[in-house]
């Protein structure tokens, strides 16, 4: 039968002084991994969201353009109304699901860049829908059909837009508040309770669905 053995006083003379460095380093490690993910991780997935316990809130965020060229993103949103529709424009729902019209207004000063946002529905157990083309087919009299993409700012007045060639100026100046209206397909008998808009990681705002 073995017999268990015991660090010998050579051993722990000989390595007391790693022994009593060992809980430092470990701390450092710790530091470390969590600068990692602090500094490279979370700043490029959706990791700071803004809780506005209610229908409206506002987005604050500083972000980089193409060019490189940082600016300040200030945008208030209002949840009017989240509700079932059959159609909405030539999108309608694939089998299984159910369509979702949003009624938003958006407000931001005139010289912002405020186009190109996802807007998402949120069950009541955190799983997220995107407005984009999933769940979406052609309504049935759709002669040409693309999915709705959501139109974040007036199509006759968007204000300035990012873009290879620098910042793009528009030609008439963007109201400071207007209507925007999405689509979401949820898998049918899931009600939404939570809307999220979000334009460059890693800040969103969460709004609640109105009674």
């Amino acid at each position: 039968m073995a017999t268990p053995t015991t660090a010998s006083p050579t051993w722990l003379r000989r390595n007391r002084l790693w022994l009593i460095l060992l809980p430092v380093l470990l701390l450092l490690a710790m530091a470390a991994s969590s600068f990692r993910l602090t500094a490279l991780y979370l700043p490029w997935s959706w990791s700071h969201p803004i809780v506005a316990h209610g229908p409206t809130g506002t987005l604050s965020e500083e972000f980089m353009a193409i060019d490189g060229s940082t600016h300040r993103r200030d945008v208030t949103v209002t949840v009017h109304a989240v509700q079932p529709v059959s159609r909405l424009g030539d999108d309608a729902a694939a089998a299984g699901g159910q369509l979702w019209r949003l009624d938003l207004t958006f407000a931001a000063p005139p010289d912002q860049i405020v186009d190109l946002c996802s807007v998402l529905l949120v069950d009541a157990v955190g799983n997220r829908y995107d407005s984009e083309r999933a769940g979406k087919v052609a309504a049935p009299d759709a002669t040409w059909w693309w999915s709705e993409r959501v139109a974040c700012v007036p199509e006759d007045a968007p204000g300035p837009k990012d873009s290879i060639l620098g910042i793009e100026e528009s030609p008439v100046p963007r109201p400071e508040s207007w209507p925007v209206t999405a689509g979401v397909v949820l898998p049918a008998g899931v009600e939404p309770v939570g809307v999220v808009v979000r334009w460059h990681e890693p800040t969103y705002l969460q709004l609640d669905v109105p009674a």
